[in-house]
Order: C-alpha cells, then structure tokens, then sequence
C-alpha cells in the first residue's frame, strides 16, 4: 500500500480516539460543575474542575498538531501537484529511445 493511505488510516483512527476523550472530560467537567454539597454550594470550584480535565486538555491539543501538521502537508501536496513535474535535464527525447532500438 501506499504511504498517504497508511497515514490517513493512522490519522482517522486518532481523530476517532480523541473525540471519544474529549467527550469523556465534557461529561467528567459537566458532571462536576453539577456536584453540590449539603448547604447547596457548588461542591468543586471552576479550578478544580480544569485541573480534572487537563490531561485531556493536553491530549486534545496533541489532537490539534496532528490536524494542523495534516492541513500543511495536505496544502504542500496540492502546491506540489500544482506546480507538475519538473522536466529532467538529462532526458533523451522519444526519437533517440526509438531509434536506438
């Protein structure tokens, strides 16, 4: 197989692992700001809460570098089609390949 189908299978494949965490620290996050204690205050502070979530934090915006690096190779591969083959100098034309035959 080719290298760009390997690396899109890799990169689904994390996108699918980091939505699941996100979704896992939203409803961890919500969960907690819907906590009250016995005298009906909020039973964690919003700083208690981010400091829960912030590996998954960390993981998510290793999420994002991969998206971007993803964004930039694709644009480099669009410049790079774009641009087209770049002629060889060495190249013999067709007649002389023919003719030598």
């Amino acid at each position: 197989m080719r290298f760009d189908v390997w690396t899109g299978m890799f990169f689904s494949n994390l996108v699918m692992f980091f939505i699941i965490l996100v979704w896992v620290a939203g409803i961890m996050e919500g969960l907690m700001w819907r906590a009250y204690d016995a005298n009906g205050f909020l039973q964690y502070s919003f700083v208690e809460s981010v400091v829960a979530v912030h590996p998954f934090l960390i993981i998510r915006l290793l999420g994002g570098v991969f998206f971007l690096s993803g964004a930039i190779l694709m644009a480099f591969n669009m410049f790079m089609t774009i641009r087209g083959p770049r002629p060889a100098a060495n190249m013999l034309p067709n007649a002389a390949i023919v003719a030598g035959e």
